[in-house]
């Protein structure tokens, strides 16, 4: 069960970064810390079959990106809110909008394997 961090003091985006709850699940709603067990068993074998059939659409239609669970994207601003998706997407088109390597992996991409696949 997540708790929320109920203290009237609130965290940013950068501050979350610095957090470290091993074995723990971290995420910022509205500046507020949320802490929570990692998911089971169960939820991580639909989790990744989700994600497998998702990958595999969207590199080969060469839509975009997938991220897996972990990835913290910054939804909300002043007061930040960070949340860490099971699966997520990104068009292509808002791909200005990520991390550097981000968009090197899909400029690169010249396959449903990859750039440096065989």
């Amino acid at each position: 069960m997540a708790q929320f961090d109920r203290s009237p003091i609130r965290m940013t985006a950068v501050e979350l970064a610095r957090v470290s709850y091993p074995d723990q699940v971290t995420e910022l709603v509205r500046g507020r810390l949320v802490v929570h067990e990692p998911p089971g068993t169960r939820h991580g074998a639909i989790a990744s079959r989700l994600l497998h059939y998702l990958t595999d659409f969207v590199y080969r239609n060469r839509l975009g990106v997938v991220f897996a669970q972990d990835t913290g994207f910054r939804i909300e601003s002043n007061a930040d809110t960070v949340r860490a998706p099971d699966a997520a997407f990104l068009a292509r088109e808002h791909a200005g909008a990520i991390e550097c390597a981000a968009r090197v992996f899909l400029r690169d991409r010249g396959s449903p394997r990859g750039p440096r696949s065989g």
